[in-house]
């Protein structure tokens, strides 16, 4: 955080969405973040804690960040603190073409519902890992369905 790693506050939200860090902490944390990641953060924290609609903090994110992609991969950053999987494969192949790193926390446990939406099978399909697979082996939560299928679990 110190350093202001989209990581470590990406991967503390996801820790907090699944129990193992409290919302106080995270949103300790999140005040000291860098500010594009900080409205994301907090609004989730809000939401997550029943202060606030979920709406009205996406609202709030969009007044802030009002650059097309950094509004969308703000948005997407909210999406993943409060565990909206439908915004996130909405979101994901927007934010996935402009930073390949966010491919990560599609293995989180918390999103294996993500792992398996259409959008995010594409974008794998799209940058070649399925191939790589198929010549390479299967990791240990994903296997071949058919010809042309997979699916991934926990």
């Amino acid at each position: 955080i110190q350093f202001n790693r989209r990581q470590a506050v990406m991967g503390l939200g996801v820790l907090t969405l699944g129990g193992h860090l409290a919302p106080g902490r995270f949103h300790e944390i999140a005040e000291r973040a860098d500010s594009f990641y900080q409205p994301s953060a907090i609004l989730s924290v809000q939401v997550n804690a029943g202060e606030l609609s979920a709406d009205e903090a996406r609202s709030r994110i969009e007044e802030t960040h009002r650059d097309g992609l950094i509004e969308k991969y703000a948005l997407f950053l909210f999406a993943e603190y409060t565990g909206d999987i439908a915004a996130m494969a909405e979101l994901y192949p927007v934010i996935w073409a402009a930073d390949g790193a966010t491919l990560n926390s599609i293995w989180y446990p918390e999103f294996r519902e993500l792992r398996n939406h259409p959008n995010i099978r594409a974008i794998l399909q799209q940058i070649g890992v399925i191939d790589v697979w198929r010549a390479r082996g299967w990791p240990d939560h994903c296997r071949p369905v058919g010809d042309d299928d997979f699916e991934c679990d926990g």
